[in-house]
């Protein structure tokens, strides 16, 4: 092969996977980052298994029905307030136990999330059962999945 071309592809590579490495890097986020964003989930999740537990509790009808929807929403809001506190006194400091930390953090915000989504599912049932719901007002109950780290 010629020595000038092997440079040339040899350079091309480099620029490439240079820009690829450079890529990922800026849409990776940071342990602060990623911080923040648990931190907002669990304070979502804490909001809305309230929300959902205050308007089963106030609503009139089928109190037979309420029941395990209402443990359902109390259990949410603990996990949901266990997990904001763990994010708040996690203090990312670049350590291998931080790191540990940080990927208890996410898998536990994970199982937060499956919870949630099993909630937001019963909820639909209850409101479908009970007539303030329309069963093709539902929609599927999912848990999205994460994006791949790079």
């Amino acid at each position: 092969m010629n020595p000038l071309r092997c440079i040339a592809s040899s350079l091309l590579f480099i620029a490439f996977a240079g820009t690829t490495v450079v890529g990922c890097t800026a849409i990776q986020s940071t342990p602060q980052q990623q911080r923040e964003n648990l931190a907002w989930s669990a304070e979502d999740t804490r909001s809305f298994a309230r929300f959902v537990g205050e308007f089963v509790k106030n609503h009139q009808g089928a109190s037979t029905d309420k029941t395990a929807l209402l443990a359902r929403a109390e259990i949410l809001l603990q996990h949901a307030q266990t997990q904001a506190a763990q994010v708040k006194s996690f203090e990312a400091d670049g350590s291998r136990k931080s790191g540990v930390t940080l990927k208890d953090l996410q898998a536990r915000n994970d199982g937060l999330r499956r919870e949630r989504s099993e909630l937001n599912h019963e909820w639909d049932v209850w409101q479908v059962q009970i007539g303030i719901k329309k069963a093709e007002d539902t929609e599927l109950s999912y848990v999205p999945i994460n994006p791949a780290d790079c």
